[in-house]
């Protein structure tokens, strides 16, 4: 009897030893250097292809752009499934790993605020904390709605019960946003943005929730409140915001963004666009950059068909590869050749792209992604008071005649109020955002909401190697195939989004 009791407790006295090679639940979650490991950890997950950029042939945010009338990417992410009615929930690639990437950083987020009272300090502080993790649950959701509609709603840490919970309705998920971003907006500190996020990132993605619902008048507020802030400011140079010399501590115009930094951090960008030329940009998005006088090519007498850039929106030069013998790192002879390597169209991206460096497959970039930036907040603000019939010369100038002197317009014709009705301002507005937001992965999201997918796919101009077909009846993108056989082997319905 005494030898078998001495042993339940050398037993118990074991089994609450934790492993001295690794971190533990019972080791961690004692310290505010553990609390902000542990949000460093959520804030990791954005290092997906999805989100950000990857490695080598992995995925990049840029490629969103080819689903819609700016580029063509062939073989990436099944974006040519998507883009011809050939998507199911099978077909892997963006449509299903964007579903499971959203969840993942979810599942962090919820992990991760369930442990922050486990250490003491003061409560401000680990509001604080919760503030950021939530602002990351908030945008992963909203990006599940956009794409997926309707889906399983975690608000705290999962449990086995959890695991097979169902479909909650859009309109729940909405409510669970607006939540999070509200304590995020009270929360959050009311500084500059340097990569954690800040009052300012909440507002503008807070705006952007509005917007994208057709809520103008709180797209109104809270682009107001960024622009009344004082904290934040377009950044000088429009080309250089993309790459690393223009995204210092500096840069007021960036308010959500992946961070990266070589050696550790790093992405392939350079190479994969650069070098590779992953994607090529399409001549209907080329010919949509307005003359240097502000109107469309056809109309100003001034534009020259056979010298691309010459008296053009600066931003063509600054976003596209397009002229013939351009300096080009990767041909210094003859400079950028359209159609190299047998490329389907004349035009290939610039944005983002670092043209000092010959990139090659040991050349570790880190350009951040940024996914919400001030010019952003500028249009969506200009677009919402133009919908509630509010747009005149002040909101002008406040919003669109600032974007375009950055951009380096300086005649009348382009910087002055244009007046016209609520339609002809309408297109002005979607017009500066398919240019000034070009191949930063928004467009495709503005179509749908605009409800304009169809129309814009069919009415390609120029040269298209690809005929895309919007299919009206799949509004959203399937589940993926394997969330519903796992909810059907567990004997629960999980209905599966319209069309397929």
């Amino acid at each position: 009897m005494v030898f078998f009791l001495f042993s339940l407790w050398s037993c118990e006295d074991l089994l609450e030893k934790y492993p001295h090679n690794q971190l533990s639940e019972g080791t961690f979650w004692k310290t505010e250097s553990e609390i902000e490991m542990g949000l460093t950890a959520c804030y990791n997950y954005l290092y997906s292809e999805y989100f950000s950029a990857g490695t080598m042939d992995q995925g990049n945010k840029v490629y969103w752009d080819a689903l819609t009338d700016n580029l063509y990417l062939a073989t990436y992410w099944n974006v040519v499934d998507m883009t011809t009615g050939s998507l199911n929930p099978s077909t892997g690639g963006l449509a299903t790993g964007y579903y499971s990437t959203c969840f993942n950083l979810i599942s962090r987020v919820n992990i991760f605020l369930s442990k922050v009272d486990l250490v003491e300090i003061n409560e401000d502080d680990k509001d604080q904390y919760r503030a950021e993790a939530r602002f990351l649950r908030a945008f992963a959701y909203h990006e599940l709605v956009l794409n997926y509609g309707g889906v399983p709603l975690f608000e705290s840490a999962a449990s086995i019960e959890d695991a097979s919970k169902g479909r909650s309705s859009k309109e729940s998920v909405m409510e669970f946003i607006h939540e999070d971003l509200d304590y995020t907006i009270e929360n959050l500190p009311d500084e500059n943005y340097t990569g954690h996020a800040v009052r300012n990132s909440a507002r503008g993605l807070k705006a952007r929730v509005c917007l994208y619902s057709g809520d103008w008048s709180g797209a109104v507020q809270y682009a107001g409140e960024v622009m009344s802030s004082g904290k934040t400011s377009l950044y000088g140079d429009y080309q250089s915001m993309f790459l690393n010399e223009g995204q210092g501590d500096d840069n007021t115009e960036i308010l959500f963004s992946v961070k990266f930094l070589a050696p550790n951090l790093y992405h392939s960008m350079d190479v994969k666009l650069g070098r590779h030329l992953h994607y090529n940009v399409l001549e209907d998005l080329v010919n949509d950059y307005r003359t240097i006088n502000g109107l469309p090519i056809g109309e100003d007498p001034a534009y020259d068909p056979g010298a691309l850039w010459k008296n053009r929106d600066p931003r063509l030069q600054q976003s596209v590869f397009c002229e013939p013998g351009e300096p080009w790192v990767y041909n210094l002879t003859e400079g950028y050749v359209p159609y190299a390597e047998g490329r389907p169209t004349a035009f290939i991206g610039k944005k983002y792209v670092n043209t000092n460096i010959n990139a090659g497959y040991d050349t570790r970039s880190d350009q951040d992604m940024i996914h919400l930036r001030y010019a952003d907040v500028l249009l969506m603000y200009a677009e919402a008071k133009n919908e509630l019939g509010q747009f005149n010369e002040t909101v002008w100038n406040q919003t669109m005649r600032l974007i375009r002197e950055r951009a380096g317009f300086t005649v009348a014709s382009a910087l002055n109020f244009p007046g016209g009705t609520q339609g002809g301002l309408r297109e002005i507005i979607r017009h500066e955002r398919r240019i000034e937001l070009a191949f930063e992965g928004y467009r495709y999201y503005d179509l749908l909401r605009w409800n304009t997918v169809k129309e814009e796919w069919a009415d390609i101009e120029g040269e298209n190697p690809q005929v895309k077909t919007y299919d009206e009846s799949k509004p959203l993108w399937p589940i993926p195939q394997t969330q519903i056989d796992y909810y059907e082997s567990n004997g629960i319905t999980f209905e599966q989004n319209p069309g397929y």
